[in-house]
């Protein structure tokens, strides 16, 4: 049993030769075209995506600190994302102000005071990071920095703008 078409029926009845159904009609062919198209545009996106990334949260309550030094604290959660299938390393950097530092709750720096941080293959990690100002700096209400996560071995870099909220001058 098999597909006819009733003009092909119709002719095999007369006794005349049937038609072929033609396959590449211009219908079709702007299918397959299409469908070519999706299928590479969804593969250039799977094999051009990052292998890591960062988001950066900065805290609700209380949205800075004021230390009794005269400086101020903000403090933000960062997310590190590994979605490779090997162990990574990334360093985390801050950039901002003049005096900005960065302390990473439960790392310590290394010897050159870089904060190393050791991902599990295919997964996250929340750091909590604290940012302070150096006492007496007067700064605006809002100050942009940029966090910055660099894989070791491969130099992939993600960034993440933010902002160190303060009092004001």
């Amino acid at each position: 049993i098999t597909y006819e078409s009733e003009v092909n029926l119709e002719l095999r009845m007369e006794g005349k030769e049937t038609k072929r159904p033609k396959i590449f009609r211009p219908r079709t062919l702007i299918y397959m075209f299409s469908l070519v198209l999706v299928t590479a545009l969804m593969g250039w996106s799977y094999f051009s995506r990052s292998s890591s990334g960062m988001s950066v949260l900065h805290d609700r309550n209380p949205i800075y600190v004021n230390l009794s030094n005269g400086g101020v604290r903000n403090g933000y959660t960062v997310r590190l994302l590994n979605m490779k299938i090997e162990q990574r390393n990334f360093r985390l950097d801050v950039e901002g102000f003049k005096g900005l530092e960065m302390k990473v709750v439960g790392n310590k720096p290394d010897a050159s005071g870089q904060y190393i941080i050791k991902l599990p293959k295919d997964s996250t990690l929340e750091l909590r990071v604290l940012l302070s100002s150096p006492p007496g700096l007067k700064l605006a209400k809002s100050v942009p920095v940029v966090f910055r996560s660099t894989e070791l071995e491969s130099g992939e870099v993600s960034t993440v703008e933010d902002f160190f909220k303060s009092p004001g001058k």
